[in-house]
């Protein structure tokens, strides 16, 4: 009734060749809001760590899959962190996560999804990846110029922290241990000798941690 001689454009059961085939415009997929998403957080100034391990853990659960291998040890703080935050995850399907990802993205990079055009990214867009915690050697870094900062420290702690530094950038103790008339010497090897089986990172991560007893919040 509507559109008279229709069906002369029917030609053995096929659309006639003639005739455009079109599709109805479709939302951009779940893959490409994602990327687009990853190339958004890039664009952030700053974002503080609880958040940087919210984007971690649901990369890591859309791409990876449920968290790998054992907990890191409490002297990796950064690695057992990002660990943890990832583990919460276990259960959420690959789909959840990169689409619970970009709704993070929306709440700190307001408007990101304009960029993502007929469901394809802008090729203007740079191709970036999720924002991670800082990483262990900066935050040794960060940790040696707080402890700087301390106008006191008794003899223990100082030695517990030479013992974590030299672990950290030398490896197990080296040479024979000094003599008993080298009372400072000989104090600060066994310091250092009572670590030799830590690992580099694990040094510099314990650290870490003695620098938040001595200097709260320089994190």
């Amino acid at each position: 009734e509507f559109v008279p001689g229709w069906r002369e454009n029917v030609q053995e059961g096929h659309i006639s060749q003639n005739q455009p085939v079109t599709t109805e415009a479709e939302p951009a997929s779940d893959e490409i809001l994602f990327k687009a998403a990853q190339d958004a957080v890039k664009t952030l100034q700053q974002l503080d760590d609880r958040n940087k391990l919210r984007l971690y853990a649901h990369y890591k659960q859309a791409t990876v899959g449920p968290a790998q291998g054992s907990r890191p040890s409490v002297f990796q703080q950064v690695a057992r962190a990002k660990w943890d935050a990832w583990s919460e995850l276990q259960s959420m399907s690959s789909t959840d996560a990169m689409l619970g990802y970009c709704s993070l993205v929306d709440e700190f990079v307001p408007g990101w999804r304009e960029n993502v055009q007929e469901g394809h990214i802008s090729q203007n867009q740079p191709v970036t990846t999720e924002a991670e915690p800082a990483s262990d050697e900066i935050l040794f870094k960060a940790a040696q110029d707080a402890v700087k900062t301390l106008q006191q420290l008794d003899d223990r702690n100082k030695l517990r922290l030479y013992a974590h530094y030299k672990q950290a950038t030398v490896g197990p103790a080296q040479g024979s241990r000094p003599s008993v008339f080298q009372q400072v010497a000989r104090a600060k090897w066994d310091a250092w000798s009572e670590l030799q089986s830590m690992s580099s990172t694990d040094a510099m991560l314990g650290y870490c941690s003695l620098v938040d007893e001595f200097v709260p919040g320089w994190r």
